[in-house]
C-alpha cells in the first residue's frame, strides 16, 4: 500500500473516531511533511513497506536541524507512532515504531 493511501485511511480513522478537527488537521500535516522526506529520500513514492525505523530517526533528526523545539519533535514521534499502531492494528503492515 502507498504511504499516501495509508495515510488517508489514518485521516478517516480519526474522523470516525470523532478527533478534534485540530489534532487531525496537525496529524495530517505531520505525516505529507514526513511523506515529502521519504519521497526525498526514495525519490519517489513510498510504500509503507519500503519504511524503516531508521526513516523515522533521520526525520525527527531533520526536525531537530530545522529548529523544531522537543515537544514539536515530540509530537512528530508521538503522530507516526499513532499512525503505525493503526497500520498493524487494521493489518495494512507491522508497527515499525516498536522497535
Amino acid at each position: 500500500m502507498l504511504f499516501l493511501a495509508a495515510v488517508e485511511k489514518f485521516k478517516n480513522y480519526l474522523v470516525k473516531k470523532d478527533y478534534a478537527e485540530k489534532t487531525i488537521y496537525n496529524y495530517s500535516k505531520i505525516l505529507e511533511i514526513f511523506n515529502q522526506h521519504l519521497e526525498q529520500k526514495y525519490n519517489g513514492q513510498v510504500y509503507l513497506s519500503d519504511v524503516v525505523t531508521e526513516d523515522i530517526e533521520d526525520y525527527i533528526y531533520q526536525r531537530k536541524l530545522k529548529g523544531d523545539s522537543s515537544s514539536t519533535r515530540t509530537l512528530n514521534a508521538y503522530t507516526i507512532r499513532s499512525f503505525y499502531k493503526f497500520i498493524a492494528r487494521k493489518k495494512h503492515g507491522e508497527n515499525i515504531t516498536l522497535d
